[in-house]
């Protein structure tokens, strides 16, 4: 697997390089903590116009948005600010 990311994320090979450098990171510094959301934010993301799953396959279509907090830090050099963001 090849992992090509944006600008400042750059590529990563083989799962274990996309979890250790791009998933983790990000995940730590967006947790989902149910009870910390500010009301309103989905659980989920949003913007999602339609998926569609059957049996071992699926598809989706809109584009990746997510509803979140930033509570811990080291994902791409930033502090953490403890804002709620949208990111799309």
């Amino acid at each position: 697997m090849g992992w090509y990311g944006p600008s400042g994320i750059g590529t990563t090979r083989g799962l274990e390089g996309f979890v250790d450098y791009n998933q983790l990171p990000f995940r730590t510094a967006f947790p989902r903590i149910p009870n910390k959301q500010p009301a309103g934010m989905g659980k989920h993301g949003g913007s999602h116009y339609v998926r569609i799953g059957d049996g071992s396959f699926s598809a989706t279509g809109g584009w990746p948005s997510r509803h979140m907090m930033h509570l811990g830090g080291g994902w791409l050099g930033q502090a953490v600010t403890g804002r709620a963001i949208t990111m799309r």
